[in-house]
């Protein structure tokens, strides 16, 4: 799954930035080290269109991520596609 949605977030711009072997996965876009919206700000978007999310330190000196609720088992193609059509959608805003 991690290999599939480093794939699906590349497309529109976002990058993985954790390295774990856990299914965790955090993505930032480079609208967000330009300050144009925060992690916080994907959180409050992605929970009102009923996405688990939450915001990430992970390296310094730079924004916080969100950390995308996509670990459980019942998490597929379909659910991916659909988060990351919310991300495409916040940014486009």
């Amino acid at each position: 799954m991690v290999i599939d949605c480093a794939i699906y977030c590349k497309r529109p711009g976002w990058e993985i930035v954790n390295d774990t072997a856990l299914p965790v996965v955090c993505a930032i876009h480079p609208l967000m080290r330009s300050g144009a919206f925060s992690a916080e700000d994907a959180v409050r978007y992605l929970s009102a269109e009923g996405v688990l999310a939450k915001p990430e330190a992970l390296r310094p000196n730079e924004p916080h991520a969100p950390r995308l609720g996509l670990i459980s088992r019942q998490t597929n193609t379909a659910s991916l596609s659909y988060v990351i059509e919310r991300l495409s959608k916040l940014v486009a805003e």
